[in-house]
Order: structure tokens, then C-alpha cells, then sequence
């Protein structure tokens, strides 16, 4: 096996009236989530704003460029993607832009499964095995032309949001209203700028502290004005009030439950606008042509005492948008495993899997088992109330490793070990959390579960904690230094 990779496919541009920064940073999100579940992801851009390409690869990602002169979505461009697709091995691309259609699709359509991201059926036609559309209310009609066995994922359910809006910014919020940013896109228009200058001025003149993100101000504008930011869960965390073009803003305003006044700056924003509106998360400013600075005030005055409406809005927000778009959208790209409990006829298998030298010099046991103790070991093991012991199994039942939960009380010590073959790929992490979840079933009164990892030990160290556990300090085991990682029952959020 190899590790389970993925290439996106997208552009992003600053430059006015441009393509702006949405599919990059909706890509970005499923870029983070991939890479926590232990993937590799690799993104191909003829050109990203910098800033855009540091968040990537500060995430891990790998970003290569296109030549310059490469037309997007040209016959050329689906030619190179496939090539790059071809020499990294990667399992899955991932194609996010309008200049995507099918003829591109056609081109790069081969062993690797295909993700398409669009909006409203833009495309037309499709090649792909999974469909994207995270807007509110769009109809499956419009993806009619796409091959009967393909998966289609409609919906803010399946909204792409980076997972630091769910452990930063997301809060009930209930004002009053102090801070408020305006978030205007990676590439607004002159229009846009002017009417938030103007907007800007008039809120800090009724004693608001405004901060306004994305494109250049106007000359001797006076306001706190940033092109851009590393993180906008964390202004998002210290706004009580966003005003907003409605594009992957408006999704990340619902998940951090921040109320906010939304605008339509291109036509594909309306619907996004009104559906979170409708949802009561929002208000719709309608479209930029129609905006009026004055009126903005108005309705921003009457908002910023009302506990109650802001609480409401907050708590719609919340719902709407949980966060975990991507993790929803990744199930259905991710290997599927699953678990069964050990028998005494895998005896063989574990024996082997145990003495191999990789899992030695993980253990803190020095000893290699022989296979009459290993034999007696495993029948004591499967006769012992507290402990149990499943196989991780692929889809084609497949064996990649084992779970092994020793319970102390309100306490579970977790070890996994896997197959040669399958170290590396991205599945230990996938493996923990299923046996997490079927041992916390298995014993409710399980508070915790903990692991030990020898100290030096980096893939296991990043396994458990790309499956969420935290690494709280070090004892020794065995004459061993030894990392303790712990996961709570609170912190699992089991779906019944």
C-alpha cells in the first residue's frame, strides 16, 4: 500500500473582479481534513496569492505550479494535471473551478477517483465518482448528467469549513454589539471597497470598533483595514457582528454562531444569502448594487441591543452549519474500514504481526514471543473480561492491523499495531477511532482512554494525534521513556 494521497485542483486570485479566494480556501478546509486523517495532499495552481499557498503548506500540503502561460481548463492543463496525477500515485483529485467542465474531466478520469466541486451545476455534465454542491436548496436535477453510480452531496450539511472555526471560533454569541468585522472577499471589486469605506466610517462615528479584511482601501480611508489574515476563525472569535459578502464567509459565519448581515456581490451569492436568512442565522442586505451605507447603520443599530435576536441568530447559525462538512464529504472518499473481534484461528497472523521488528522496537516488551507462549497469551486474552481485541478490516476483508483495549477501571489502555503493508498509508489513525468508538459501546463506564507510545516514536505519536488524543506528559514503562496520550468520552461526540 501506498500513503493515501490527494491532488487538488484549483486557482485562486486578489486581483479585482477575479476569481477570488473561495474554492481555494473551501479546498484548504478538505486539504486539513485530510491531512489529519493521515493523508498526504499535494495542490495544483498555475498561481495562488501567496498568503494563500503559505496556508497550505503550513498545513502540510505540498504546492506545485503549472507553467505560467497554461490556459485554465484548457486541453493542456487536464494533460498536466494528469500527468502530476499519474507520477504521485495520489488516490483522489479533487477539481474545484468553473473551467472544470466535462471535456476537463474526461481528460483526467482513470484509476484515481474524482471529486468535483461546483455550484448550481455549473459544469453542465460530469466524470466524476463524488459531487459537491454545499449550497442551500439546489435541486439534484441539475446534476442529471453524471454517471448513474456517482455519489451526489447537496448542501450546507456538506459545507467545507476549516476545522479551527469549530475549535476557535464556535460560541453562542448574544451582543451587545462592539466589534464588528467586514469580511469582503479574497478579490473585491472598487464598488466593494467604496461602500464598506463608507460603511466603516459611519459605524466607528456611533462608537463601533469596525475591522474590515480583503482588498486594498481607499486612499486615506482612516479605518483598520487588512488585506488579508492567517486565520479568520480568530477574528471571527473576537467579532460580535460580521457584515459579509455571502460567499464561504457566510457558512463560516453560521459554524462559529457569529449573527451577521450578508450581501450578494456576484450572482452566485444570492441564493447563499437568502438561505441563510431564511434559516434565521442572517440578514439579507440583497445585492451590492442596492446597498446603501445609511441603511446598513440603521438596521446594525437596531440589531446591536436585541439579546434576544442575537442569541436567535446565533443559535440558527450553530445549527445550520456544524462544522463537519468535510469530514462527511471525506467518508466518502476515505478507505472504508471496519472492525470484528479476534479469534483464536488469527492466532497466526498476530504472531506474526507482533514479532515483526518494526512492532519490537515499538513495544516495551524486548523479548520476541514464541509461538507456544503466543498461543497461550492469546487464549488468556479472549477469556478476559477486560480486554479486547478486534482486527481493523478493509471493505474486500482485508486484515490491516490490530486494536488490543486493556480496561483498569473507568480507564481503556489502547495499543494498535499493523500490517507491514499498511504502515504509512494514513489508515492507523481511522483504525484508532473505530476501536474508540466500539470499546466506549462496549463499556459505558469507560471515562478515558489512554495510550502509551514510546518517546522517539513519530508515526504513532502523529497517529493518535491526528485521531484526537492529547499528549499530556511522560512516564517511563519498562525502563522505557513513554509518551501518555488520553482521549475523554466527552471529547468522541459518538453519533447514535
Amino acid at each position: 500500500m501506498t500513503r493515501y494521497g490527494l491532488l487538488i485542483r484549483t486557482e485562486a486570485s486578489r486581483t479585482a473582479g477575479g476569481i477570488g479566494l473561495g474554492h481555494a480556501m473551501r479546498c484548504l478546509a478538505l486539504a486539513k481534513s485530510w491531512l489529519s486523517r493521515g493523508g498526504d495532499v499535494s495542490v495544483l495552481a498555475i498561481d495562488l496569492p501567496s498568503d494563500v499557498e503559505k496556508s497550505y503548506v503550513r498545513a502540510g500540503a505540498a504546492v506545485v505550479r503549472l507553467p505560467p502561460a497554461t490556459r485554465c481548463g484548457s486541453r493542456q492543463d487536464a494533460d498536466l494535471t494528469q500527468g502530476m496525477l499519474n507520477r504521485l500515485g495520489s488516490a483522489w483529485l479533487v477539481l474545484d473551478g468553473y473551467e472544470f467542465r466535462a471535456e476537463y474531466q474526461e481528460v483526467v478520469a482513470g484509476p484515481a477517483g474524482v471529486l468535483v466541486i461546483d455550484d448550481h451545476g455549473h459544469a453542465g455534465r460530469y466524470r466524476a465518482q463524488v459531487i459537491l454542491d454545499e449550497n442551500a436548496g439546489v435541486e439534484p436535477g441539475v446534476y442529471a448528467e453524471r454517471p448513474f453510480d456517482s455519489i451526489l452531496l447537496l448542501g450546507p450539511r456538506f459545507a467545507l469549513i476549516a476545522p479551527e472555526f469549530r475549535s476557535v471560533a464556535r460560541r453562542r454569541r448574544q451582543g451587545p454589539i462592539r466589534r464588528i468585522v467586514v469580511m469582503l472577499g479574497g478579490a473585491p471589486n472598487k464598488q466593494v471597497t467604496n461602500v464598506a469605506a463608507a460603511l466603516g466610517a459611519e459605524l466607528v462615528s456611533h462608537g463601533f470598533e469596525v475591522r474590515t479584511v480583503g482588498g486594498t482601501p481607499p486612499a486615506d480611508c482612516g479605518l483598520e483595514w487588512l488585506s488579508s489574515v492567517p486565520t479568520v476563525a480568530e477574528v471571527m472569535r473576537d467579532a460580535d457582528l460580521c457584515i459579509a459578502a455571502a460567499g464561504v464567509t457566510a457558512w463560516e459565519c453560521c459554524c462559529a454562531g457569529l449573527p451577521s448581515l450578508l450581501f450578494a456581490a456576484a450572482p452566485n451569492q444570492d441564493a447563499v444569502a437568502e438561505a441563510a436568512a431564511n434559516a434565521g442565522a442572517a440578514i439579507n442586505l440583497g445585492r451590492l448594487s442596492h446597498l446603501d451605507s445609511r441603511e446598513i447603520v440603521t438596521k446594525v443599530r437596531e440589531l446591536a441591543g436585541d439579546r434576544d435576536a442575537l442569541l436567535s441568530m446565533s443559535r440558527a447559525g450553530l445549527s445550520l452549519i456544524d462544522g463537519a462538512g468535510a469530514d462527511r464529504v471525506l467518508d466518502e472518499m476515505w478507505p472504508r474500514l471496519h472492525l470484528r473481534p479476534v479469534r483464536r484461528g488469527d492466532a497466526l497472523l498476530l504472531w506474526k504481526w507482533s514479532n515483526d521488528p518494526t512492532v519490537q522496537r515499538a513495544s516495551f516488551s524486548a523479548n520476541a514471543l514464541s509461538w507456544e507462549h503466543h498461543v497461550h497469551w492469546l487464549d488468556d486474552r479472549l477469556s478476559d473480561p477486560t480486554t479486547r481485541l478486534f482486527l481493523a478490516m478493509t471493505s474486500d476483508d482485508r486484515s490491516l492491523g490490530q486494536v488490543r483495549f486493556d480496561r483498569d477501571g473507568a480507564e481503556a489502555r489502547i495499543s494498535i499495531s499493523l500490517d507491514p503493508a499498511a504502515r504509512g498509508t494514513g489508515l492507523g489513525p481511522p483504525a484508532i477511532r473505530l476501536g474508540v468508538s466500539a470499546i466506549l459501546e462496549a463499556w459505558p463506564d469507560v471515562s478515558r482512554v489512554v495510550a502509551l507510545v514510546k518517546v522517539g516514536n513519530a508515526p504513532s505519536m502523529g497517529a493518535f494525534r491526528s485521531a484526537g488524543f492529547h499528549q499530556l506528559h511522560e512516564v517511563e514503562v519498562n525502563h522505557h521513556r513513554a509518551w501518555v496520550y488520553e482521549l475523554r468520552r466527552d471529547e468522541v461526540g459518538l453519533r447514535r
